[in-house]
């Protein structure tokens, strides 16, 4: 009598596999390191066995347990499909049998080398040929819908939505993680605007500036927002200095620097001392070819025991932004001889654009500096600097 045999595919975890019939499972199922096991379903009159591998995937090191054993086993490593073939008596009898795993992104099933009957008509090879060459053919008809970066006028072509609501996706690649498409909302885009808009500077909003840093030391360089009425107040943005250009004379105060003020005091001395009560920076451009004039001011408070002569004195120190000058120039002096106060006098101040001598000071942004001294004195005379300042008119 023949013998007839079928071979049986068990996969731990699996449900029982029935005679001669391929088994084909998922690539995942490879990450849960399954356990194949080989039987024939009807081992009356089989006295030997002869277990191997007709063919396994590339790549794969699978091995079979034993090869003479009733029920071997062996472990699937890569995708693919595993040809199985039994042989007993010697060559009385021989069949044949698979397991698969399907590919990870189509879910087909690689046929093996020496498969030449169909095992499972859903995943079989014929069935996975058949289906690798319908997505390859599709692939080509299906993108002409896709959105390219070469191609001009593609979106222009799509469908647009008129009224667009906040839970409508769009595609975007995200600069966080290398560029990966990933998938927002309108409504998700609504939420960056507003906190963008939330530092604007808005017509209908009390508070705004001020709750801006305000810098304590402009210079003319320094940017203003304006709109330009010749423009159909069109946004525009200019200078301080051109600002400071806009303004004329008549003796109404266009800008001037507090260089020192409270109610300094200066108690003389035999030796006497330099003392210097005050400083800031001035640009001579506020003045320089306008119309108006620059003065340099202060008042005393002389308080003598018999007399003297209390000296305010203007100094130029150098660059406002530095580095300042070695050796400071005196620009002009201011003095007072009476007794009592307070005393008030001023000195003009003319504008040149280089080599300044007395009572000139520079067309540039300067730091200039106050000091005070009075004649020599054993007998402990005052004075009080009520204020001094450089001033343009």
């Amino acid at each position: 009598m023949t013998l007839s045999i079928q071979i049986v595919v068990d996969v731990t975890g699996e449900t029982s596999g029935t005679p001669g019939v391929a088994r084909t499972f998922d690539y995942t199922k490879l990450g849960t390191s399954p356990t194949v096991t080989l039987s024939l379903d009807d081992t009356t009159g089989v006295t030997s066995y002869y277990w191997e591998f007709v063919d396994i995937p590339v790549g794969s090191s699978a091995d079979l347990s034993s090869s003479t054993t009733a029920e071997p086993t062996f472990d699937p490593d890569v995708v693919g499909t595993y040809l199985v073939q039994c042989t007993v008596n010697s060559g009385e009898a021989y069949a044949r049998n698979a397991v698969a795993f399907t590919t990870q992104y189509k879910g087909l099933r690689k046929p093996a080398a020496g498969e030449t009957t169909e095992y499972d008509v859903v995943s079989g090879w014929r069935a996975a040929m058949d289906a690798l060459f319908d997505t390859a053919d599709g692939a080509i008809t299906t993108d002409t819908d896709a959105i390219h970066d070469n191609v001009d006028g593609e979106i222009n072509a799509i469908t647009p939505k008129a009224s667009p609501v906040t839970g409508d996706l769009l595609l975007i690649e995200d600069s966080g993680d290398t560029y990966s498409k990933k998938s927002i909302t309108l409504g998700d885009i609504d939420g960056i605007v507003t906190h963008i808009d939330s530092d604007a500077i808005h017509d209908n909003v009390a508070g705004e500036i001020l709750a801006i840093d305000l810098k304590g030391s402009p210079t003319t360089s320094d940017l203003v927002l304006i709109e330009d009425v010749a423009d159909s107040n069109n946004k525009k943005r200019t200078t301080i200095q051109g600002i400071i250009n806009l303004a004329s004379g008549g003796g109404v105060p266009a800008s001037s620097i507090e260089l020192g003020s409270g109610n300094y005091e200066y108690t003389q001395a035999a030796s006497p001392i330099e003392e210097v009560c005050g400083n800031g920076s001035f640009n001579g451009l506020l003045i320089d070819g306008a119309s108006v004039d620059a003065y340099f001011k202060a008042a005393v408070t002389n308080v003598f025991n018999s007399s003297g002569t209390t000296r305010v004195r203007l100094y130029d120190l150098g660059p406002a932004a530095g580095p300042l000058d070695a050796s400071p120039r005196q620009v002009s002096e201011l003095t007072f001889s009476t007794n009592g106060g307070p005393l008030s006098s001023e000195q003009s101040l003319t504008v040149v654009s280089g080599s300044p001598s007395t009572n000139e000071i520079l067309n540039s942004d300067r730091m200039y500096e106050i000091a005070l001294i009075q004649d020599a004195s054993t007998e402990g005379d005052t004075a009080y600097v009520g204020s001094a300042c450089l001033e343009v008119k």
